[in-house]
C-alpha cells in the first residue's frame, strides 16, 4: 500500500487521519488513530446523544427522519470547521474520491479503520460515505474497527442496517473479551426502543489466549474460539437485556484494563484465532460472514 495523505496538523486539537490506496486490490483505505491527547478524551467523555438529521432519502422499516449519534464523537467529524465552513467527513471524501478517481480509475473500494476512538471514528465515516453519491458504489464500503465503543442509538442501528441490506456497507466489529471500551458508554438509560446506546455491525469477540496458569477469568471464558454476532433489530425487552449482558460493569478486568485494549493483544489474538484449525469461522470472509447470520443482507 501506498500512504498518500496524513493529517496530523495541529494534534493536540484536530481529527488524526491517513489516507492509503492498494493498487493490487484497489483499496482506499481511510486510518483514523486512537485515543492520545486530553481534547481525544475530552471527545470520549463528551457522551451525550446529539440528535441530526437522517442522511438517507430511502425508506425502510423504523425509519425515523433523525438519528443520534455520540456528540462527541461526531464533533470530530460532522462539525462545520470555521476555516472552511466543511466538515472532515467531507474533506476526507473528497481525498476518498480524486484518488480513487485519479490513481484507480474509478473502480476502487472504500475501507475504513481504527482502534478505539478511531474505530468509532471509522464507523461513521463509514456510514456517511456509503450515504454519498459520489463514491464508487459498485463494492460495499467496507470498515474494520477494533475496540470500538458504541456510538449511535437505535434509530441510527436502523439507518446503518438499511445500508447493510443493500449491500452497500459492512462492518467487522472486532472487540476483545472483557475490553471495557468496547462496552461504554455506561448504556444504563432506558428509552422508547429499550437501551439508549447500541452497537453495530458484525460483532466479533477475541477469547483470551491459552495459558498454562490457572485463572478463573480465563477459565469463564471457555472455549477459546470468537464468538460471532450480527447487530440485528431487537424488540424493547431484548435490547434492555442486551445491555444489561453487555454493560460496562461486567465486562472488565480491573487489573487489566489497560492490556485488554491495547493493539498489540488484538494482534495476538487475532493471530490465534486464526490459527485454529478447527474454527471454520474465521475462515469465512466478512460477506460471506453476513450472509450466514444476515439472512436479510444482499449478497454480491
Amino acid at each position: 500500500g501506498e500512504l498518500l495523505w496524513f493529517q496530523d496538523y495541529y494534534v493536540v486539537k484536530e481529527l488524526v487521519f491517513g489516507v492509503a490506496i492498494n493498487r493490487q486490490t484497489r483499496n482506499v483505505t481511510v486510518i483514523f488513530r486512537g485515543t492520545i491527547t486530553p481534547n481525544d478524551w475530552s471527545h470520549n467523555l463528551d457522551a451525550s446523544l446529539i440528535t441530526l438529521d437522517n442522511p438517507i432519502e430511502e425508506d425502510y422499516e423504523g425509519k425515523a427522519p433523525t438519528i443520534q449519534l455520540h456528540r462527541g464523537f461526531q464533533n470530530y467529524l460532522l462539525r462545520k470547521r470555521l476555516d472552511t465552513n466543511r466538515s472532515w467527513v467531507d474533506r476526507i471524501c473528497d481525498l476518498v474520491i480524486d484518488y480513487g478517481d485519479r490513481l484507480l480509475g474509478g473502480d476502487y473500494q472504500v475501507v475504513a479503520t481504527g482502534h478505539s476512538l478511531g474505530g468509532a471514528l471509522a464507523t461513521i465515516f463509514g456510514f456517511y460515505v456509503s450515504v454519498d453519491q459520489r463514491v464508487n458504489q459498485k463494492d460495499p464500503v467496507t470498515i474494520y474497527s477494533f475496540a470500538s465503543p458504541m456510538l449511535g442509538d437505535h434509530s441510527f442501528a436502523d439507518a446503518f442496517r438499511h445500508q447493510e441490506s443493500h449491500g452497500r456497507i459492512r462492518h467487522a466489529r472486532i472487540h476483545n473479551g472483557v475490553d471495557v471500551v468496547a462496552h461504554v458508554p455506561f448504556n444504563v438509560k432506558v428509552s422508547k426502543r429499550g437501551s439508549t446506546f447500541c452497537h453495530v455491525g458484525m460483532g466479533i469477540m477475541l477469547r483470551w489466549l491459552p495459558t498454562r496458569v490457572y485463572s478463573p477469568y480465563r477459565y469463564l471464558n471457555w472455549p477459546r474460539r470468537p464468538h460471532f454476532e450480527y447487530a440485528s433489530r431487537v424488540g424493547f425487552w431484548a435490547s434492555l437485556r442486551k445491555a444489561w449482558r453487555n454493560n460496562s460493569l461486567f465486562n472488565v478486568a480491573p487489573l487489566k484494563i489497560k492490556e485488554y485494549h491495547h493493539l498489540n493483544e488484538y494482534e495476538k489474538r487475532v493471530r490465534y484465532a486464526l490459527s485454529l484449525e478447527e474454527n471454520e469461522m474465521c475462515k469465512l470472509s466478512l460477506e460471506e460472514l453476513y450472509e450466514r447470520f444476515c439472512s436479510e443482507c444482499q449478497i454480491g
